[in-house]
């Protein structure tokens, strides 16, 4: 019965996986449902979380978990890939017959085009429904920010939030009576708002002035890098620059108060701007407010992509141009004069504006800031259609993984090494007989048929010899592709943001590459550009840990020429024992799935997709299209003026260049390890598995075999010794003119004669032999490989004609009653 097949072995694991994987759809499933039940123009938090940093530190360990999900999701399936790729007996004799061996133990793309079609297609889908998980799960749950744009922007003395007089405008009497005014001032607004007490231009300076000694001070580098400087306006918003002139002469005997106008400027051309400002202004009242006005920075996508914005207040600030760009407060000097009619210089005429009384008097030096920090808006998300994608595939999976374990049971794949060697005990296969010695090298050059006795002492060869040379250059290629792409994006990353002040996860702080509406659509395609790398990552574990897979499976198959082991197979009998891994013991998948876990963290982290609300982004700029705005009618939680960007960690790409650097150097100096044992390295060939498995049964358990089908056929293995082995099969009826010709050269050559052999597979019909029941009990009990002792009949058809006093004798698996020893160099062996 299948269902009592499904609680053994690797199927204990295989069931583990399934549920895991349907508790995880499931989870998804309720994620999405809940998301398409959230009325429009809401916003997606769990928990109704807004607190930025409770929000960031959710939005961390959510990526880390779905990272964790995705890393066993994605093992689970390269179980059941691996399930679905390891061949049944009937599939290696077929390949054998065709001279191809297939591979034990690791997944192989060549095994599946040997398998049947159904398992071959599960296979395809298998590794087509991963193609959602790289590229979509990690983004299926975003944070938002909000980012903003508008701010005011106070420069004054330091009496002004002490309590001092204020007036209008401020003592630079700007903007000019005229009302005009150059760009990078802001919005000052209509000059007599400004001494209107009910007008919301004056309430807003007289607030200022009252609460800013409660808001937070900021230093110099700080406050240049978030106001003069490209930043969104997220925890910060409205400031006050505490400043002196540079020359004190143009302020008040206490500099505390401000500056007046007999000092600071020239008189007035026309008697009726010295009137207008005479009643608003006096020609020698202190003044602590300099200048006041609201400001905007934004940024265009240009902008952005040079590290450029808009800031409407930057010639209030000091700078040259209205166009600003991104400097850390690392970056910042500790001082900073500011030079407030640097942009118009000297030459500036509005004959409503009286001039400064000395071409130094606007230049201030800012002392520090008091900044009015706000409460962040920041949200948890679903993208509702991304998930949906997710959790789709991954019900693929779990559906598919049932199907191995209804499937499977009937089939029986050798899916571990224990199970192939059990099989070629047991059933052993006529390709390679007399092959005793065949390895990795020889199969992959001669192939499956080859016959041969062999004098080359056995060698203890390095651990990693056991991996195929296309298959080191294929993964060290890939490997050393990751750090040749990870270098160019590291140097790219630092030119543009350096490492210093960057953060190391997700930041707005950090470099973007790309903004846009947050429309589905764009929201999709930011995703798919952002998780590239996430594929790029899959393939390189995939292929990292494949290697590893090979030399597990080397070390387990080396470890039987040392003592006597029972097997590690599928469904134990006897002696055997179970198996709930395949190939790869946990002491290394348990630290690769870490490793793997952390790198795909990390991918996450150096590479993203962001979302934040807010016009910091002009959108207009963006795109003309007004239908292209996100409307939020699928209910993505998402304001209408919401951005998408694909964003970048310069500290993050710099530790995954580090780690790409350090993982391609472990199984590097895996090389310098040997092998225990003489065994041939056996690279998971079935051909060499095999070889190895042709067990001799003593004379008293054979028994003439009658069977439907049998065919005699009566060969020769010929063997020339000249350095390795060369060998070919011959029939009988050859043997007397190839003797002669062999015997022309000055060669020691070696005959052995392996008797009948029989076109038969595994499954007989007819009765079972006294052999085949040995033979079962030796793949029942405990095994070890070795020169095994042979019945005296099997001494004479194994015979070296060129030498009939020296021994030929056998190498394979066999129990203690074979009296199994070490391969001794110099003798022959077939």
């Amino acid at each position: 019965m299948p269902c009592e097949k499904l609680g053994t072995g690797w199927r204990v694991i295989a069931i583990f996986n399934i549920i895991a994987v349907f508790l995880i759809t499931i989870i998804g499933s309720i994620l999405v449902f809940w998301g398409t039940q959230r009325p429009v123009g809401t916003s997606q938090k769990p928990g109704g979380i807004s607190d930025c940093k409770t929000s960031k530190s959710l939005n961390t360990w959510l990526h880390l978990l779905l990272n964790a999900f995705s890393t066993g999701i994605l093992a689970s399936s390269n179980f059941f890939m691996q399930i679905f790729s390891s061949p049944t007996r009937s599939e290696i004799d077929k390949a054998h017959k065709a001279n191809r061996a297939l591979k034990i133990g690791v997944q192989s793309l060549r095994n599946v085009f040997w398998t049947s079609k159904i398992k071959f297609v599960c296979w395809i889908l298998f590794f087509i429904s991963s193609f959602p998980l790289h590229l979509f799960f990690n983004s299926a749950i975003f944070s938002t920010k909000y980012s903003g744009t508008d701010w005011h922007l106070t420069i004054a003395s330091e009496g002004f939030v002490q309590g001092a007089k204020f007036r209008g405008s401020g003592a630079a009497l700007w903007p000019p009576r005229s009302g005009f005014i150059s760009d990078g001032y802001g919005s000052p607004g209509n000059l007599d708002d400004y001494f209107d007490l009910s007008n919301s231009t004056f309430k807003k300076i007289n607030e200022t002035s009252q609460q800013a000694r409660h808001w937070t001070k900021k230093d110099v580098s700080d406050c240049v890098s978030q106001y003069v400087y490209c930043n969104p306006r997220i925890g910060f918003k409205d400031v006050v620059m505490v400043v002196e002139s540079q020359n004190t002469s143009f302020m008040a005997t206490n500099s505390t108060l401000g500056w007046t106008r007999d000092e600071l400027l020239r008189p007035f051309k026309y008697d009726n701007d010295t009137s207008y400002w005479n009643k608003r202004m006096p020609l020698k009242e202190t003044n602590s407010l300099w200048f006041a006005a609201d400001c905007k920075t934004s940024a265009s996508r240009d902008e952005i992509r040079a590290g450029r914005c808009s800031q409407t207040c930057g010639h209030a600030v000091g700078l040259d141009y209205i166009g600003s760009k991104v400097r850390r407060p690392a970056e910042v000097p500790m001082s900073y004069t500011l030079e407030f009619f640097k942009a118009i210089g000297t030459y500036y005429t509005d004959d409503s504006w009286p001039g400064l009384a000395n071409q130094g008097a606007g230049d201030l030096t800012l002392k520090y800031c008091l900044v009015q920090e706000v409460s962040q808006n920041c949200k948890v998300g679903i993208a509702n259609q991304l998930l949906l994608i997710v959790v789709v595939s991954i019900a693929v999976k779990g559906f598919l993984a049932v199907a191995v374990l209804l499937m499977l049971p009937q089939e029986k794949p050798l899916a571990v090494l224990g199970d192939a060697i059990e099989s070629f005990i047991q059933f052993p296969d006529h390709n390679t007989v007399d092959s005793c010695l065949l390895d990795r090298d020889i199969e992959e050059y001669e192939g499956v048929g080859c016959a041969f006795a062999m004098t080359a002492p056995p060698v203890r060869q390095d651990w990693t010899s056991a991996i195929q040379r296309t298959t080191w250059t294929r993964s060290y290629g890939v490997l050393y592709l990751n750090i040749l792409l990870l270098s160019a994006g590291f140097i790219a990353a630092q030119i543009n943001t350096p490492v210093t002040g960057s953060s190391f996860t997700k930041s707005l702080s950090n470099g973007i590459l790309l903004t846009a509406e947050a429309s589905p659509g764009k929201i999709i395609d930011f995703v798919l550009m952002a998780n590239l790398p996430q594929l790029l990552l899959s393939i390189t574990y995939f292929i990292y840990n494949n290697m590893f897979t090979y030399l597990c499976t080397e070390k387990e198959w080396n470890s039987y020429g040392g003592a006597f082991k029972p097997l590690r197979v599928s469904q134990p009998k006897g002696q055997q024992r179970s198996t709930y891994r395949l190939q790869l013991p946990y002491r290394y998948s348990i630290p690769l799935m870490v490793v793997s876990t952390f790198m795909h963290w990390f991918v996450s982290n150096a590479i993203y997709v962001f979302v934040a609300e807010g016009d910091y982004y002009e959108l207009g700029q963006l795109s003309s299209d007004p239908s292209s705005y996100n409307t939020d009618d699928s209910g993505s939680g998402l304001s209408k003026d919401a951005y998408v960007g694909v964003g970048y960690s310069t500290p993050t790409i710099l530790v995954l260049l580090i780690a790409t650097i350090i993982l391609p150097v472990i199984p590097t100096l895996l090389r310098h390890r040997k092998v225990k044992t003489s065994m041939p390295l056996s690279g998971a060939s079935s051909a060499v598995i095999t070889a190895a498995c042709h067990v001799p049964i003593p004379e008293d358990n054979v028994k003439p075999r009658v069977q439907k089908g049998h065919r005699q056929r009566d060969q020769l293995v010929v063997v020339e010794e000249c350095g390795d082995a060369i060998y070919s099969t011959i029939d009988l009826a050859d043997l007397d003119e190839r003797h002669k010709l062999l015997g022309l050269a000055d060669r020691s050559v070696s005959v052995v004669e392996p008797g009948l052999s029989d076109d038969v597979t595994h499954t007989v019909d007819g009765p079972i032999l006294d052999g085949e029941i040995f033979l079962r009990e030796v793949a029942l009990s405990p095994v070890r490989w070795g020169v095994v002792k042979t019945s005296a009949s099997w001494k004479k058809m194994h015979i070296n004609l060129s030498n009939p006093n020296e021994i030929v004798e056998h190498l394979s698996f066999g129990t203690e009653l074979h009296e199994v020893t070490d391969p001794i160099p110099g003798h022959w062996y077939t």
